[in-house]
C-alpha cells in the first residue's frame, strides 16, 4: 500500500515537475521572442527616425543652393556686369550673406560657396565659407583657382566640370575634401544668366553627419 502511494506521489511530482518545465520554456521562449520583436521594432523605427533627419538635411540644403540660384539669376542684369569689379564685389556680398543665413541653421551643413566662371570675370572670384567642425563657425576660405590646376588634378573639381558641362544639378558621393580635410557630400547646381554660364553654387555636408 505505501508503495503504490509513493509510487502515485512520485507520478504527481514528475507531472508537476516537467509541467513547469515545459510552461517555464514556452515562458522564456515567448519572452525572448516579444524582446526579439520589441528590439527589431525599436530599432527599425531608430533607423527610419535617422533617415528622416537625413532626408531632411539633403532636402534643406537642396532647396537652399536652388533658392540661391534663383536669387543670382533674377537679381542679376546681366552676366556681363560681372566683369565690373565693384559691382561683383558687392553682388558677391549680397549673395554670400544670403548663403550664410541659408546654411547656418542646417544641421550637417559644412560649407556654402558661389564660385563665378574664370573666362566670365577673367580670374578666379566669388566665395567660400567652410566648417572645420560641426560645432564650428563658419570661416571664409580661399578658392580653388581651377584655371591653373594642371591637367592630372582636374578631377579634384568635379564639383565644377561635371555640373557645368551637363548643366544639370549634381548630387557628389562622398570624396575627401583637401580643405575641410574629411569626407563630405557636395550638391553643385550651375548658374546661368541669358544662357550664359556665371558660375556655380553649391553646398557640402559632413559625411559624419550621415
Amino acid at each position: 500500500m505505501k508503495s503504490i502511494r509513493s509510487r502515485i506521489m512520485w507520478l504527481l511530482f514528475s507531472s508537476v515537475l516537467i509541467a513547469s518545465l515545459i510552461i517555464g520554456t514556452l515562458g522564456i521562449a515567448l519572452t525572448s521572442n516579444v524582446i526579439k520583436e520589441s528590439s527589431t521594432e525599436n530599432m527599425r523605427l531608430l533607423c527610419k527616425n535617422n533617415a528622416d533627419k537625413i532626408d531632411i538635411t539633403f532636402a534643406k540644403i537642396e532647396e537652399s543652393v536652388n533658392t540661391l540660384v534663383h536669387y543670382v539669376e533674377s537679381e542679376l542684369p546681366s552676366a556681363g556686369l560681372l566683369n565690373d569689379s565693384s559691382f561683383r564685389e558687392k553682388f558677391s556680398a549680397e549673395v554670400s550673406k544670403n548663403a550664410l543665413h541659408h546654411v547656418e541653421s542646417i544641421d550637417g551643413a559644412a560649407a556654402v560657396y558661389m564660385h563665378y566662371d574664370p573666362e566670365l570675370v577673367g580670374k578666379t572670384d566669388g566665395f567660400y565659407y567652410v566648417k572645420y567642425d560641426q560645432k564650428d563657425e563658419y570661416k571664409y576660405h580661399p578658392l580653388t583657382d581651377i584655371a591653373s590646376l594642371p591637367t592630372e588634378e582636374k578631377k579634384s573639381v568635379d564639383w565644377w566640370y561635371i555640373p557645368t558641362v551637363s548643366k544639370t544639378a549634381t548630387w557628389f558621393e562622398a570624396y575627401y575634401d583637401v580643405n575641410l580635410k574629411r569626407y563630405i557630400i557636395s550638391y553643385v547646381v550651375p548658374v546661368y544668366k541669358d544662357e550664359r554660364l556665371v558660375g556655380v553654387i553649391g553646398a557640402d555636408v559632413f559625411t559624419e553627419h550621415i
